[in-house]
C-alpha cells in the first residue's frame, strides 16, 4: 500500500511539471501512468478481472454491455478498453469486437486474457486519435471520458459520430459525478467529521488525481454530445448498500437531489 502511494504521489508531482521544451503543446495524460498494477488493482472491474482472468465482469460492465446491445451480427468498438473485458464478452455474445487502448500494459493483459478464454477479437495499442477504420454498430466509452482533456474529448466525439452506423449507439459510463465531488461531498464531509467520522478530503484515490482531468456532470456530458451532433439520454445511478438508511437512499435516489450525490453517470447517444 505505501509503495503504491509513494509511486502515485511522485507521478502526480512529475505530471504537474510543464513541458519546458514546448510550452504550447496540448496537455495529455501520459500512458506510462497506466501501469499493470493500476489495471489489476485500482480501476473499476479490476477485482473481477484479477480473480477470473476476464471470465467474470462487474455489474456495471454487464449493464454497459446490455445498453450497447452487444450481440450477434453487431460490430462493437470499445475505446479505452483496458484489460479488454467488454471486448471479450461482446465476442462471447456473438459480436465482432475491437478494443483500443494506448497503454501497452493494458494491451498485453487484454491480449493474454482473450487468448486464454479463447475468443477471436482485435486489440489495438494506440491513441484515441487513431481509431480503427470502418463503421460500428456499438461504441463503448467505459470510464474513459474523465481521462481525456476537453480538446481530446471533442475530437473523439466527432470521430465516433463518423464511425457509427446510421442506427448505431454510443454508450458511456463515467465516474465520479463532478457535482458530487465539487459541491456535496465537501459539505457532507464537514458534517460527518463533526460526528467523529474521519472522511478523507477527497473521495478520489491518488491515481484519480493524476488521471481524472475532465470529470463530468449530467449537463456537461449532455452538452458535449449535443455539440458533436448526438441526441442523448444521460442519467445518474448509485449502488445502495443494504445497510444504508432512508437519508442515504433519499440523497442518492430522489430526482433532483441525486444530481449532487449519485456518482455513476451513464449516457446513450445516437445520431
Amino acid at each position: 500500500m505505501i509503495p503504491n502511494l509513494i509511486f502515485w504521489t511522485v507521478t502526480l508531482w512529475a505530471n504537474m511539471i510543464p513541458d519546458m521544451d514546448d510550452d504550447k503543446a496540448e496537455p495529455y495524460v501520459t500512458p506510462d501512468v497506466y501501469t499493470e498494477d493500476y489495471f489489476l488493482h485500482c480501476r473499476h472491474g479490476s477485482d473481477e478481472f484479477t480473480e477470473s482472468g476476464g471470465r467474470e465482469i462487474s455489474p456495471i460492465h454487464l449493464k454497459i454491455l446490455d445498453l450497447a446491445e452487444a450481440g450477434e451480427g453487431r460490430r462493437v468498438l470499445d475505446v479505452g478498453c483496458g484489460c479488454g473485458e467488454l471486448v471479450i464478452h461482446s465476442a462471447l455474445r456473438g459480436a465482432e469486437a475491437v478494443g483500443v487502448d494506448y497503454s501497452s500494459a493494458a494491451n498485453a493483459l487484454a491480449v493474454k486474457a482473450a487468448k486464454e478464454i479463447g475468443v477471436d477479437v482485435e486489440f489495438f495499442c494506440c491513441d484515441v486519435s487513431e481509431l480503427p477504420e470502418g463503421k460500428f454498430d456499438s461504441v463503448i466509452l467505459a470510464d474513459v471520458v474523465e481521462h481525456l482533456y476537453q480538446y481530446q474529448l471533442d475530437q473523439l466525439y466527432k470521430d465516433l459520430f463518423d464511425r457509427l452506423n446510421p442506427d448505431g449507439i454510443l454508450v458511456i459510463h463515467t465516474w465520479p459525478n463532478r457535482w458530487h465531488t465539487t459541491y456535496s461531498y465537501p459539505v457532507a464531509r464537514n458534517i460527518l467529521n463533526l460526528f467523529g467520522r474521519n472522511m478523507p478530503k477527497s473521495p478520489r484515490k491518488p491515481h484519480d488525481e493524476i488521471m481524472h482531468v475532465n470529470e463530468q456532470s449530467v449537463l456537461s456530458l449532455q452538452r458535449d454530445l449535443r455539440k458533436a451532433g448526438f441526441r442523448s439520454k444521460v442519467w445518474l445511478e448509485h449502488p445502495i448498500p443494504e445497510d444504508r438508511g432512508m437519508l442515504y437512499r433519499f440523497c442518492h435516489e430522489a430526482p433532483f437531489v441525486k444530481l449532487f450525490f449519485a456518482d455513476h453517470l451513464f449516457a446513450i447517444a445516437r445520431k
